[in-house]
């Protein structure tokens, strides 16, 4: 009895801990916001963008300032899922949104 009430356990811990190491985050997921809804990227001037936070909180995304708050809360449900390092601006910089070739992007405009 208590081997099968053990055995019955380990497959309960078992059973709740396999979605979250299937479940993580990969190199494919962080395109995922900008594939899955690339007008929130669209832009026809530089005004459009606005630069957000990508999925690991770091002030390095952009998205069109109509679709701003949808591809933040796409980011964060990505991140989520995700380990990353802090955000450190003397390291990696800071960002600015620009238009280029219709889409937002984030330019790098200091170290």
């Amino acid at each position: 009895m208590k081997n099968n009430l053990l055995y019955l356990l380990t497959l309960l811990l078992i059973g709740c801990f396999i979605p979250f190491l299937s479940s993580s985050a990969n190199s494919s997921d962080v395109n995922k916001c900008r594939t899955q809804s690339p007008f929130w990227y669209a832009c026809q001037e530089d005004k459009d963008c606005i630069i957000i936070y990508n999925y690991c909180g770091w002030p390095s995304e952009t998205s069109n300032t109509n679709y701003t708050e949808d591809a933040k809360r796409c980011h964060r449900l990505i991140g989520a899922a995700m380990s990353c390092a802090e955000y450190n601006p003397e390291i990696m910089g800071m960002f600015k949104a620009e238009c280029q070739n219709k889409v937002c992007i984030p330019v790098k405009i200091s170290q």
